[in-house]
């Protein structure tokens, strides 16, 4: 399905829901506790179905040379959308990371109001990158992106 890679992100937005009232309900480390509880349950809902990869045996008999490795970063178009990557996602996980704290610094939230708030930013922007990717499988990747940032939607 176009698009639904970007999904991942509203993880970030249900962590700031749930971060913050299991600390105060549990402690931090009964908070901790929870979310090693939950990554090991989904690491063995993961490993239980999966299956081997067809094809690492060939990429593993085929030794590939360090210079071929790195022979597309003489390309500058890597490090150009590596630069539009670090800022368009790197800002939107700073800013989702960063948001709950400033909120409870600057504006006296508690967590758990600061959380929430903060999911208000998260969660929308998360979902959005569904529309952004299936807009981009559309019309294309460079076309969508100089127009999210043109436009300032960003």
């Amino acid at each position: 399905m176009p698009g639904i890679f970007g999904a991942g992100n509203v993880g970030a937005g249900l962590t700031n829901i749930a971060a913050p009232s299991l600390l105060l309900a549990l402690g931090w480390r009964g908070e901790k506790l929870v979310y090693a509880s939950v990554l090991g349950v989904m690491g063995v809902l993961f490993i239980l179905p999966a299956k081997s990869d067809p094809q690492s045996a060939t990429r593993q008999a085929r030794q590939v040379p360090m210079k071929e490795q790195l022979a597309p970063l003489a390309e500058m178009r890597v490090w150009r959308f590596s630069l539009y990557y670090f800022f368009v996602f790197g800002v939107f996980v700073a800013l989702a990371l960063r948001l709950p704290h400033y909120l409870m610094q600057v504006f006296g939230l508690s967590p758990a109001a600061a959380g929430m708030v903060a999911s208000l930013y998260t969660v929308p922007a998360s979902l959005f990158r569904i529309l952004g990717g299936w807009l981009s499988d559309r019309d294309g990747a460079r076309k969508v992106m100089y127009w999210t940032v043109d436009t300032g939607v960003v």
